[in-house]
């Protein structure tokens, strides 16, 4: 089984250890069958972090820079079908293949955007939208996603018409 988790955002200020969102348990005195996003992750080198925990197979993905604070973001995150990967604006930043348990796997007694369970700092900007899909989208549905933007959802029925500016056509 798989998930994506589809949110359009703005960060003020990327900060540390925050969250966009987490699902987590608890139980033995913390937090058990951890997964979220966090837009800004340990400073040396700053990366964006994908991260499961807890369940059979825990494993995280950093991307290859931060995310820049004060800009707009669609951000999609699949977890599950042997995967974890992030898009940002419908452009495949991370991912990370093999070992990774069910989606079912992943916490349900709590859902948060926007906050840590550990005391962090909370998400300093604004999310537009947030949705959660069962399954993984495809890379064409993530890139239509990414075109519509938030307030408009994929649909197979939408009829799209598209004109060559140059031509006419």
């Amino acid at each position: 089984t798989a998930v994506t988790v589809d949110a359009w955002v703005n960060f003020a200020t990327v900060q540390n250890w925050s969250r966009l969102w987490e699902f987590f348990d608890t139980g033995n005195g913390g937090t058990q069958n951890e997964l979220y996003f966090a837009p800004g992750w340990n400073p040396n080198p700053p990366t964006a972090n994908f991260y499961s925990a807890g369940f059979p197979f825990g494993n995280s993905i950093l991307t290859s820079g931060a995310l820049n604070s004060d800009q707009d973001y669609h951000i999609t995150c699949e977890y599950g079908d042997g995967q974890l990967m992030i898009y940002t604006n419908a452009v495949l930043m991370a991912s990370l293949p093999g070992g990774i348990a069910p989606a079912g796997s992943a916490g349900y007694l709590y859902a948060t955007i926007g906050y840590s369970p550990y005391g962090d700092p909370g998400i300093d900007g604004s999310v537009d939208e947030f949705r959660i899909y069962s399954g993984r989208l495809a890379q064409d549905e993530i890139t239509a996603s990414d075109l519509l933007g938030p307030d408009s959802t994929l649909s197979t029925t939408a009829l799209l018409h598209a004109t060559d500016r140059k031509s006419g056509v």
